[in-house]
């Protein structure tokens, strides 16, 4: 089962592997990281002995260290060896979320008139662009007592959804008409199809 480790861009954080010994009999094996090289770079075990003896039936807990350097997802196994012909494989995946701080957009309209405004959107972060590569946005983390009704007053369509180059920008309309009046604060989420995403604050 592969095991998914978010992680914001140029920051550590951590997650933990737990390994069990299905044997009775005390064992050692040896830990490491396998993957493609450029995935192998933002991950690293955090262990100080690479060889563990450990106890019939026990779990050993392994933690790992991830740090993105671009947004995009990292992939790597980290494998646990007993011998030549007994180990262990355990996948994981690394998302990367670029997260903003500040209040990036803002929708502010009158009961029951429409609005029509635009999201224009810079990706901090990205290494490079690809023809065919698509980016969607949406609102979340919405308050539970608005969700459903925030799903009908706001709609969000893509107008320009792809990248020219790195510096591009990305173009979302947004259509807002709500019957009642209210404040919120919600986040909104821009993933890319070949993995990553970027988070800006919405009031």
């Amino acid at each position: 089962l592969e095991q998914v480790v978010p992680g914001n861009l140029n920051h550590d954080s951590t997650a933990t592997i737990l390994f069990k010994n299905p044997f009775r009999d005390s064992i050692t094996v040896g830990v490491s990281l396998e993957g493609d090289q450029d995935d192998l770079s933002a991950f690293e075990i955090l262990l100080k002995k690479r060889t563990i003896p450990l106890g019939g039936m026990n779990v050993y807990q392994i933690p790992i260290s991830f740090t993105p350097r671009a947004i995009r997802e990292y992939f790597a196994e980290v494998v646990v060896k007993m011998n030549d012909k007994i180990q262990w494989r355990f996948p994981i995946r690394g998302v990367t979320e670029s997260t903003s701080t500040a209040a990036d957009f803002h929708i502010k309209g009158k009961c029951r008139v429409k609005l029509e405004t635009e999201f224009k959107i810079q990706l901090p972060g990205l290494m490079s662009v690809e023809d065919d590569e698509i980016y969607t946005c949406e609102i979340a983390n919405i308050p539970k007592e608005l969700a459903e009704i925030l799903a009908k007053w706001i709609l969000i369509h893509p107008i320009k959804n792809k990248l020219n180059h790195v510096n591009d920008h990305l173009i979302f309309g947004v259509k807002f008409m709500p019957l009642k009046p209210f404040k919120t604060a919600a986040d909104i989420i821009v993933k890319r199809s070949k993995g990553g995403r970027w988070k800006y604050l919405l009031f």
